[in-house]
């Protein structure tokens, strides 16, 4: 996903530190569900998931909804 802004290109610097948050989250999981880390580890790792999908659904909602009051 990439944003173009006032500061020009945003979802290139960010990119990185988003998929070493999404591993991290994902061996979490992982380890929580064969039992190295609590099962605390497994369901927050899957909260953090349904709230990154959240926040990625809500930007692309507002990013057509800008995209499409632009055309008019």
């Amino acid at each position: 996903m990439t944003w173009r802004g006032e500061g020009g290109l945003v979802g290139a610097r960010s990119a990185l530190p988003v998929l070493v948050v999404v591993v991290a989250l994902t061996v979490a999981a992982m380890l929580g569900m064969v039992g190295v880390l609590p099962s605390a580890w497994f369901w927050a790792a899957l909260g953090a998931y349904a709230v990154a999908w959240a926040e990625y659904l809500v930007t692309q909602t507002i990013g057509r909804s800008r995209a499409s009051s632009a055309v008019r």
